[in-house]
C-alpha cells in the first residue's frame, strides 16, 4: 500500500498544463477571428455596446488568464449565436458569421473550460497526498514496531535466527 501511495504521489502533473496551454491556444484561434468579424458586425449595425465587449487585439485576448479567456470566449459564441438565429443571419454569413463558426468556437471553449483548472487541480491532489505521506510512513514504522516484538518468538530454530538476523 505504502508503494502504491508512494507511486501516487510521485506521479507527474505536468501533462495537465500542456493540456491546458495547447486548448488555450486553440480556443484563441478559433475564436479571435470570430471576434474580429463580431467587432466589425456590430460596428456595421451601429451596435458600439456589443462591439465593445470583444474588441481586443490578438495579444489582449492571448493575455487574459484561464476562466476570464473561457468566459470571453463563451461572450463571442453567445454574441455570435444571437446574429446568426437573428433576423439579419443571410448578412452575417458575409461577415463570415455562420452556424458553423459558432459551432466551431464553441467546441475549442468547452474543450479548453473542460482542461482549465486541471493544472491548480493536479497540485492540489499532490499537495494533499504528500501531506498523507507522513502518516503513511508511521503506520508503516508501527507494523515494524510490531515485527521487532514478533519475531523473538521465531529464535529457537536456524532458520528463524537467521531471519532474526536478516530482520535485524
Amino acid at each position: 500500500d505504502l508503494r502504491a501511495f508512494c507511486l501516487r504521489q510521485g506521479t507527474d502533473i505536468t501533462g495537465a498544463a500542456v493540456d491546458k496551454e495547447r486548448e488555450g491556444k486553440e480556443a484563441v484561434a478559433v475564436t479571435f477571428p470570430l471576434a474580429r468579424a463580431l467587432v466589425t458586425w456590430f460596428r456595421d449595425q451601429a451596435d458600439e455596446t456589443n462591439a465593445a465587449k470583444v474588441d481586443l487585439p490578438e495579444s489582449g485576448w492571448k493575455r487574459l488568464r484561464d476562466q476570464q479567456q473561457v468566459d470571453n470566449c463563451r461572450l463571442v459564441r453567445d454574441l455570435a449565436q444571437g446574429v446568426v438565429s437573428g433576423p439579419k443571419a443571410a448578412q452575417a454569413v458575409d461577415y463570415g458569421i455562420t452556424a458553423a463558426a459558432v459551432t466551431a468556437v464553441n467546441k475549442e471553449v468547452e474543450e479548453y473550460a473542460a482542461v482549465v483548472s486541471a493544472p491548480q487541480a493536479s497540485i492540489a491532489d499532490r499537495k494533499s497526498l504528500t501531506q498523507a505521506l507522513r502518516d503513511k510512513f508511521n503506520e508503516v514504522e508501527a507494523k515494524f514496531a510490531g515485527l521487532d516484538d514478533m519475531i523473538l518468538q521465531f529464535g529457537s530454530t536456524v532458520a528463524g535466527r537467521d531471519l532474526i538476523a536478516s530482520h535485524q
